[in-house]
């Protein structure tokens, strides 16, 4: 099978698609196929790379995102490498034009994050008032939302990383393509990885910071876990964002954190190396996310056998495949959890260990590419 990778997005651009598309391909690569990927130009970057059954073509900017000029190079593309099959992503509709023209290869959309879907949308609004002034940005963005909304109800092929996406999709009454599936995302596991966890009790969250990653939720947590562990420390790996009349949220996080703020490290973005340093230290992984079908975050923290303590609005408790480790982020279950690693060294190994295992065997990039494939050619037949 010959795949089309079609997103704007591929390291060293981009963040979690990016990596998503680099992890398959490698899969698909690894089983014999042949995979081609189509994204954006970048400084310093080739227009053209190639590699054992594969190749990579930059041949759009970023501010063409969305229109015809570029649906007609990938298309061009699709044509000279004979390929059998499109993959293309749901935000911010890049193969909407796409899926208008009826001489192409199949197109099979992964659907990861959009702002059609209502639950993703009000996630980041952490005051009521704010629900209003993400709906009008979306007016602003209908152009774009009209986009996203057509790459997943006319699409051949559908896919999700998690069924909480899907479900999601459902639940609002979307028109999704028969034929879909649940594909999880894959990372590879790190060779010959030794933890070292720091002195203190260490938390770790990695990701941006706002309101969907669940930072409202850390004043609270942190005092509930302080009070029987007063050494406590959080980490917190990402940028800063900003939130319409909220400003800069590392800012606005500072303010509600009161008293605890002495427990916060601001480590900004890293680094991989520094942030294996910081996944090293950690006692525990936290994902507090108000949504987040299947945040990279979480499997890194798995490659590094680290626990994890995940809420339950997303597609965590699929990954983690045990509910134990899963709690709403706004009740004191979420703290409660937490404490039960921190107190427990032998435990807290033997999930990170579990965790690690489970990686390996349900989501390296070869056994999503034995998913992805059997899909495909299951659908496409």
């Amino acid at each position: 099978m010959r795949v089309l990778h079609f997103c704007w997005e591929y390291p060293p651009r981009g963040s979690g698609v990016g990596k998503y598309i680099a992890e398959i391909s490698a899969g698909l690569r690894e089983l014999g196929h042949e995979t081609i990927i189509a994204t954006s130009r970048g400084a310093g970057l080739p227009e053209r790379e190639e590699f054992p059954n594969g190749s990579i073509h930059r041949i759009y900017d970023e501010s063409e995102i969305g229109s015809r000029a570029v649906v007609d190079r990938v298309l061009a593309l699709a044509r000279e490498m004979r390929v059998d099959l499109i993959e293309a992503v749901d935000h911010l509709g890049e193969a909407a034009e796409m899926l208008t023209i009826q001489s192409r290869p199949p197109v099979l959309i992964n659907c990861r994050y959009n702002d059609v879907v209502l639950r993703a949308r009000y996630a980041q609004a952490w005051h009521a008032w704010q629900r209003r002034a993400i709906d009008l940005a979306c007016l602003r963005e209908r152009k774009r939302l009209a986009r996203e909304r057509t790459s997943i109800e006319g699409a051949e092929l559908l896919a999700a990383p998690s069924a909480w996406m899907l479900d999601a999709l459902l639940d609002q009454g979307l028109r999704l393509p028969e034929r879909r599936a649940v594909l999880p995302k894959p990372l590879a596991s790190l060779p010959d990885w030794k933890n070292a966890e720091a002195a203190e009790p260490t938390l770790l969250l990695v990701g941006r910071i706002d309101i969907g990653k669940g930072i409202g939720y850390l004043p609270e947590i942190l005092r509930r876990v302080a009070r029987r562990q007063p050494g406590v420390v959080l980490e917190l790996a990402g940028g800063d964002s900003y939130a319409r009349f909220l400003g800069s949220m590392r800012d606005w996080l500072e303010r509600h954190l009161g008293a605890e703020r002495a427990r916060v490290r601001f480590l900004g973005p890293l680094r991989p190396r520094e942030l294996d340093e910081a996944y090293r230290r950690a006692w525990a992984v936290i994902v507090p996310s108000r949504w987040d079908t299947s945040p990279t975050a979480l499997l890194e923290a798995m490659a590094r056998a680290k626990p994890v303590v995940a809420s339950p609005f997303g597609g965590m408790s699929e990954y983690l495949g045990d509910k134990r480790w899963i709690a709403d982020p706004g009740q004191p279950a979420f703290a409660e959890t937490v404490l039960s690693l921190l107190e427990d060294e032998p435990g807290r190994r033997a999930l990170g260990e579990y965790l690690r295992k489970r990686l390996a065997q349900e989501y390296s990039p070869r056994r999503a590419a034995e998913r992805f494939v059997q899909f495909a050619e299951s659908a496409l037949r």
